[in-house]
Order: structure tokens, then sequence, then C-alpha cells
């Protein structure tokens, strides 16, 4: 079964109302011809002044917090999208890692 073009455009109209903005991203960069930088912006909206993100990254969560969790959600969605590169990692991503990871290596 394919989806038709009214109810692809109901859905979409249901995602611009109502969802948050890096869901909106998302469905722009995969349907609309949208950019990656877009979604990277959205994404970033979530980051905390730790490096890490939180705010509510994952939607079951509304801990403005920095998880772990989140910020490897924020690395997968910026890989998914063509995004991530090397200077991100190391700029954005890894000092966070680095302050906290225990003296045995794991991260809470």
């Amino acid at each position: 079964m394919q989806l038709t073009s009214e109810n692809f455009n109901k859905a979409r109209g249901f995602i611009l109302v109502n969802a948050r903005m890096i869901e909106r991203r998302l469905f722009h960069f995969y349907f609309e011809q949208g950019s990656a930088e877009g979604v990277y912006h959205a994404l970033y909206a979530y980051r905390n002044e730790d490096g890490g993100f939180g705010h509510g990254m994952e939607p079951d969560t509304a801990s403005p917090e920095s998880q772990p969790l989140f910020s490897v959600m924020a690395l997968e969605t910026l890989d998914e999208v063509g995004y991530l590169n090397k200077e991100i990692i190391l700029e954005d991503f890894m000092p966070y890692f680095e302050k906290i990871t225990t003296d045995k290596g794991g991260i809470p």
C-alpha cells in the first residue's frame, strides 16, 4: 500500500503544527530537500553550556541536564543527515565526553 498524496499532506500538516523543531527539520530534510545545516541548528538548541545535550532531546525525558545518551543521539542524528565531521566530534562532543568519563573509562 502506498501513501496517498492526501495522507502525506495530512501527515505533513500535523508535523508542521505539532512536532518539535528537530522533527520538523528532519521531515524537511528527508521529504522536501531541506538542508542538513537546518537539522544541525535545530539539534544544537538542545545543547547545554557543558557541551552535552539535554532539555528534552529525548522526547520522553524533559530533563534539562546533559545526559550521555542525548549526546549520542545528537551524534547519530548528525551522522544520519551527513553533517557529522571530525571537527564537530573533536570540538563539540569530545570535551563533554572527556569531562564525564570515569577513572575506569566509563560514562554514567
